[in-house]
């Protein structure tokens, strides 16, 4: 049952439909990831901070630039696709997600996005998903 939650496409590709409800599971276990690899890099690098300790060591700084340079653009790749599967399972072509990085307008847009219904029926996204994967 489980096995095709995440479908076959995968986290990483942007065709075809996501439901409420699988949005909102790619949304926090793409954003609590993030924050659990930021924390264990931070502590890592803090304890090799304490074990190595000089007045010029920049250690503490190296989980930031991980972070921004390595782990954040994933992470919002993994987000922007599955918006964009969002915007198809409702009906909308994949560019409106591009209101996503607008200030102010991102906020009301994701809440349309975790509240609109998906449409029943197959559009040209694709087949309408299974029954366990939407929210009634």
């Amino acid at each position: 049952m489980y096995k095709d939650f995440f479908r076959k496409d995968g986290l990483f590709d942007s065709s075809g439909r996501s439901g409420r409800f699988s949005f909102l599971l790619v949304t926090l276990i793409a954003q609590i990831a993030c924050v659990v690899v930021y924390f264990v890099l931070s502590s890592i690098f803090s304890l090799l901070e304490l074990l190595i300790s000089s007045p010029t060591n920049q250690a503490g700084k190296i989980p930031e630039v991980f972070l921004v340079a390595g782990v954040l653009p994933v992470t919002l790749f993994i987000l922007v696709t599955a918006s964009i599967r969002r915007c198809h399972d409702i009906g909308l072509n994949g560019r409106w997600t591009l209101l996503l990085f607008l200030p102010f307008i991102n906020v009301f847009f994701a809440i349309f996005l975790f509240a609109k219904k998906g449409s029943q029926a197959g559009n040209k996204f694709g087949p309408p998903l299974p029954k366990f994967i939407r929210v009634q």
